[in-house]
Parts: C-alpha cells; sequence; structure tokens
C-alpha cells in the first residue's frame, strides 16, 4: 500500500507544470510566477531572442503568456539621459506593438506611459483586441540595456488581465538587476 502512495504521488508531482522560476535576459532577472511553464525560446533573426513562458487556458480561451524578447538594435547608450532612454524604449514599444496591432480586429492601446523598470527608464502600454474572433488583451514594457531594448509581453484572453495575467504583470514590475537581492 505503501508503495503504490509513493508511486501515486510521483505520478501526481510529474503531472503537475514546471514552474519556471527565476530567469535572466537583457541584463535583468525575473522571477516567473507559479503555474507558468517554460521557456519555450526562439531566434526569429539574428538580431533577436525570444523566451515564453504559459499558462494554458480551457479552449477556446487563448492561453496566458509572458513573452521576453531581446533585440539587438546596436544601440550606443554612451552618455544617454534618463529622459532620453525612456524616449527610445517608448519609441521601441510602440514600434513592436505595431506588430500586436496588425494580428487584431477592434485593437485599441492606452497611450504609452513612462515607467521605471529594475531602476531604467522604459514604458508601458495596455491594448484590447480580437484574434480569430476571441477578445484578447496583454500589456507590453519596453525597457532599454546595454545591449539594446528588451520587451516584456504578457498577454491572454478577455477583454481584461486574469489572475495569471496580473501575477505576470507583478513580476515584471518587479523586475530587477542580477545583483540585487530579491525582496
Amino acid at each position: 500500500m505503501k508503495t503504490k502512495r509513493i508511486v501515486g504521488l510521483a505520478c501526481l508531482a510529474l503531472a503537475l507544470p514546471i514552474h519556471a522560476g527565476e530567469f535572466k535576459a537583457g541584463g535583468f532577472v525575473i522571477d516567473v510566477p507559479a503555474g507558468f511553464e517554460g521557456p519555450v525560446s526562439t531566434e526569429p533573426d539574428a538580431r533577436s531572442k525570444t523566451s515564453a513562458f504559459t499558462v494554458r487556458a480551457s479552449s477556446p480561451s487563448p492561453s496566458t503568456v509572458l513573452q521576453i524578447t531581446l533585440y539587438d538594435a546596436g544601440i550606443d547608450l554612451g552618455a544617454s539621459r534618463n529622459s532620453e532612454l525612456a524616449e527610445i524604449s517608448q519609441r521601441y514599444l510602440l514600434q513592436m506593438l505595431q506588430g500586436i496591432e496588425r494580428r487584431r480586429t477592434e485593437y485599441r492601446r492606452s497611450e504609452a506611459k513612462s515607467i521605471r523598470l529594475a531602476g531604467s527608464p522604459g514604458a508601458e502600454v495596455s491594448w484590447v483586441g480580437k484574434a480569430n474572433g476571441l477578445e484578447t488583451n496583454g500589456k507590453m514594457f519596453c525597457v532599454v540595456s546595454e545591449s539594446g531594448p528588451v520587451f516584456f509581453h504578457v498577454m491572454g484572453g478577455g477583454s481584461s488581465p486574469n489572475s495569471d495575467m496580473a501575477e505576470a504583470i507583478k513580476a515584471v514590475d518587479q523586475l530587477r538587476r542580477p545583483s540585487a537581492k530579491k525582496q
């Protein structure tokens, strides 16, 4: 009986999703929330790398996704001031959002807002739209690091963030540099 229980618990443990935990990208560290599986990574071109974590949704609702994209834009940040970095972040953010807009109907977005992530100037935008007739929404962040723009994109089904999306947005808000201790 004891052996069956141990085997049963082992099978249950194997069936549970893998929790991603801490993930490093572009000079930043994000604590990926429990329940997200991944990362699945791809390099769409020679200058970019994308890693994604997901929480599967029941069909037909889209899964919740936390996507991190590093883009080597060949930027020399040299003596850039915070205001310039915020403007650069906003410009790249709005360019990246054009891809979301092209794949959505009834697309709307908020105004880009200047923010700070891990002490660095950045920008954020929230959006809503339909993909294949299903309501979707998301929040995209951009911060420029020494290696170029880093995008954090949280998206999922519905017209507003679900609880998994809210946890992922919170994780982005708590982004830190590798040397910073987790609070």
